[in-house]
């Protein structure tokens, strides 16, 4: 019994991320996706819905007959109260497995789709990083063109080529921020709902 446990405990000590591990920024924006994004929300309302009706049904039905007696003239009414009840469940089951299958397609939809969306955003930062280092080596050619000219290494026409190339990467880098930035803020409100504004932090985290 002692051995086991402390076989346990080496295991636990060996595998420290499979035990109450933090959930990573697209855990933690999938999560949210799956709860906020109204489509789900209608979907599992629809599904709240369709549990709460009984899943079989009755049917009542009354009757009323006149007879006549022995003497050939009208006799008193017999009403009749039938209730019918399934014992086997009914339409009802059928649609709540409909409305449960409904709403695990909508999830895994939206699921798929989200991703793919984090999928972009992330080629999209890595984009924007490239074009950053772009302009991070423009500026220091442009440095170092700068030094030699000081120097008399260099004349200064050689610093207009230099400086063009160090305004292009900069454009370049700020349009892609920029539309990186609109692009996180779009996904943000199609799949975020009411949330959008947390889920645009997380997304944030993921491409940035």
């Amino acid at each position: 019994m002692h051995r086991s446990c402390g076989a346990l405990v080496v295991l636990a000590g060996l595998l420290p991320g499979l035990a109450g591990a933090d959930p990573t920024p697209v855990d933690r924006a999938l999560a949210l996706v799956l709860e906020a994004h109204p489509q789900i929300q209608a979907r599992q309302r629809e599904a709240a819905a369709v549990a709460d009706r009984p899943s079989w049904s009755s049917d009542l039905s009354l009757s009323l007959t006149q007879g006549r007696n022995e003497y050939g003239t009208q006799d008193a009414g017999q009403a009749t109260l039938s209730i019918h009840i399934p014992l086997v469940g009914g339409d009802g089951d059928r649609e709540k497995a409909r409305a449960q299958r409904e709403l695990a397609a909508e999830r895994a939809s939206i699921r798929e789709a989200f991703l793919d969306a984090v999928n972009d955003l992330r080629a999209r930062a890595e984009s924007v990083a490239a074009a950053k280092e772009r302009r991070a080596l423009a500026k220091d050619r442009l440095d170092y063109r700068r030094e030699a000219v000081e120097q008399g290494l260099k004349e200064p026409d050689a610093l207009w080529q230099e400086t063009e190339r160090l305004q292009e990467a900069e454009h370049r880098y700020r349009d892609r921020a920029r539309a990186l930035h609109d692009q996180r803020e779009a996904v943000a409100r199609r799949f975020g709902g009411s949330q959008w504004t947390r889920l645009q932090d997380y997304l944030g985290e993921i491409a940035n």
